[in-house]
């Protein structure tokens, strides 16, 4: 009985000492104390493939748009090494912070969590407000674009630029846009930290005014389960007519 018992364990465990694992030299890393004017700081994370069958590393996903990670995607042979770089970007991200990233692969021991901390001191940099319009959820470079003189028949674009400051993604809309006036959004959903721009075309071909042509449009902005906020933009065009 007890040498069918063995049998049977060895039978169970023997597939899983053929399979792939993954194993990091480290899952955390402290940046410690640093300055904002540094600029971005990296750290490498060094794995190894403990398993005796083809690693491969299907994605690495970082919790906020101020972590960029790099890796190689090349299958990792038995007891091959690989490396996942890790970026942080502190611009006018002041104080403590944690940053997890997951990193998800064919690795029988499933999916492996990292992580980067530190703590950013404000620097020269963060006198000077890039973004000073700002609402609940976004800060924007701006509320009116002037596009300046248009002549007949010409189109112009110009464009704002925001970052999403909440902790959640967000979702944005364009309402009410104003006649001669084309508006696109890029991106439409915008991770925590993540940038995005607002297009703002002058269709002159298209339109009958002349002189001075304003109008306003609002962008809308919310999260899942979190209030609407509206943004309400100023746009003008000084076109030359036909």
């Amino acid at each position: 009985m007890k040498r069918l018992l063995i049998i049977v364990i060895v039978f169970l465990c023997f597939p899983y000492a053929e399979c792939q694992n993954i194993a990091f030299e480290e899952t955390e890393y402290n940046f410690k104390t640093f300055n904002e004017d540094e600029g971005e700081v990296s750290h490498t994370f060094t794995f190894k493939n403990t398993g005796e069958k083809t690693l491969i590393l299907y994605d690495v996903v970082v919790s906020c748009g101020c972590t960029t990670p790099e890796w190689n995607q090349q299958p990792v042979p038995p007891n091959g090494t690989g490396t996942i770089k890790v970026t942080y970007n502190p611009t006018r991200r002041i104080g403590v912070f944690t940053k997890s990233i997951r990193v998800k692969s064919n690795a029988l021991n499933g999916t492996q969590v990292l992580s980067i901390k530190g703590n950013v001191l404000e620097g020269q940099s963060s006198s000077i407000d890039l973004y000073p319009v700002k609402n609940q959820y976004m800060e924007f470079n701006t509320s009116a674009l002037h596009l300046g003189e248009i002549g007949k028949e010409e189109q112009k674009t110009g464009w704002i630029e925001f970052v999403n400051r909440s902790s959640s993604p967000i979702d944005v809309k364009v309402e009410n846009v104003p006649e001669c006036f084309a508006i696109m959004v890029n991106p439409m959903h915008i991770e925590s930290g993540n940038k995005g721009v607002i297009f703002v075309t002058f269709k002159g071909k298209q339109c009958k005014s002349k002189g001075l042509v304003s109008g306003e449009f609002i962008l809308s902005c919310q999260g899942e389960g979190l209030p609407k906020v509206q943004q309400t933009f100023l746009v003008e065009a000084n076109h030359l007519g036909k």
